[in-house]
């Protein structure tokens, strides 16, 4: 699948680590972008990460790459997430197209992970849409698996 991604959180080659550090260092050069939507931060015993709604309100920081074109790895990123788009009822993510604002204004279409409930109880509120700006404020780690 030709095209971009947005990614947010554990993705990111800076906080990736375990399974997604491999998965990032596929990755070319990223482009510091936002899109809207409001970030909450789960924190567990194996670290933190992210999760995006989509809301009208709200911006959250991010980068858009390209994907990859090796055979498989945006399946690979699917499992990393949980989403199964053949069953998205079961699915933790949902990917979804969202446009993404570059640094010049400008927007692009891309693919990002969208928390698929909309309940946040027991979720972290990240006011501010960045999670590497949260973590370093937080001193929480992120999720390592």
């Amino acid at each position: 699948m030709a095209g971009h991604i947005f990614l947010y959180g554990t993705m990111l080659p800076q906080l990736a680590r375990g399974c997604s550090a491999r998965l990032a260092a596929s990755l070319g050069e990223g482009r510091a972008a936002t899109v809207r939507g409001l970030l909450y931060a789960v924190v567990s015993p194996l670290g933190s990460f992210p999760v995006l709604f989509g809301a009208d309100q709200g911006i959250v920081a991010g980068q858009v790459y390209e994907i990859p074109g090796a055979a498989g790895w945006l399946e690979e990123l699917d499992r990393y997430e949980n989403y199964d788009p053949a069953n998205e009822g079961a699915s933790d993510y949902l990917r979804r197209e969202v446009t993404a604002t570059l640094a010049d204004g400008s927007g692009i279409a891309a693919q990002a992970y969208l928390g698929r409930a909309s309940a946040t109880d027991g979720l972290l509120p990240i006011r501010h849409g960045d999670f590497t700006r949260f973590l370093a404020e937080t001193g929480l780690r992120p999720y390592e698996a």
